[in-house]
């Protein structure tokens, strides 16, 4: 399979908010937001680009990147994914996830825009999806009964897990040939 990575829109918040303390939500935080996911190209990857930020607090990401992530859910950017750009520890995101696992959302955070592959799931990630996730992410890519070998999981519920990731925007898949003669899914993290 030759991968074609989608494209990636870096949205850099500091830029975005002109402040490097993502803190008190201002009433045009989320309008400014909104339209940068919706500048991007229709089936881009727009990364949120934390890395020249000091902090980004919980009542922020709770009015800003939450209620994108809501709205890109329910299907209002289209194709577009969104996701975290961040090379901070897990201590600079506490905010951002205690806001996204309130309302039991996740999504993709990767040290870097040239490192999308090796991103980790962040917020209320439910074991078996994330079980799911780290294994593709450590395979690179993997057909559905590939997969399912891995983790020791039947195919059917493999299938049904890589449904709700490629649905939250979180995979790719491409028809290959198969083995036997017809077409089977392959999948990849980015």
């Amino acid at each position: 399979m030759t991968a074609v990575l989608p494209e990636l829109a870096l949205v850099d918040l500091r830029h975005v908010f002109q402040r490097d303390r993502l803190d008190r939500v201002q009433d045009q935080d989320f309008v400014a937001l909104d339209g940068a996911i919706r500048d991007a190209a229709p089936q881009a990857v727009v990364g949120f680009d934390l890395r020249a930020l000091k902090y980004v607090g919980y009542s922020f990401s709770k009015r800003t990147i939450r209620k994108a992530l809501k709205r890109r859910n329910a299907d209002e950017y289209g194709e577009r994914r969104l996701i975290i750009i961040s090379d901070q520890g897990r201590d600079f995101l506490d905010g951002l996830e205690a806001a996204l696992r309130e309302q039991k959302l996740f999504m993709l955070m990767a040290p870097g825009p040239e490192a999308l592959g090796q991103g980790r799931l962040i917020g209320a990630v439910p074991s078996y999806l994330e079980d799911t996730f780290n294994a593709l992410r450590d395979l690179e890519e993997a057909t559905t009964g590939t997969l399912a070998r891995t983790i020791d999981e039947s195919a059917q519920n493999t299938k049904n897990r890589l449904d709700q990731l490629h649905a939250m925007g979180l995979l790719r898949r491409e028809k290959v040939p198969s083995q036997t003669g017809g077409v089977e899914w392959n999948n990849r993290i980015f």
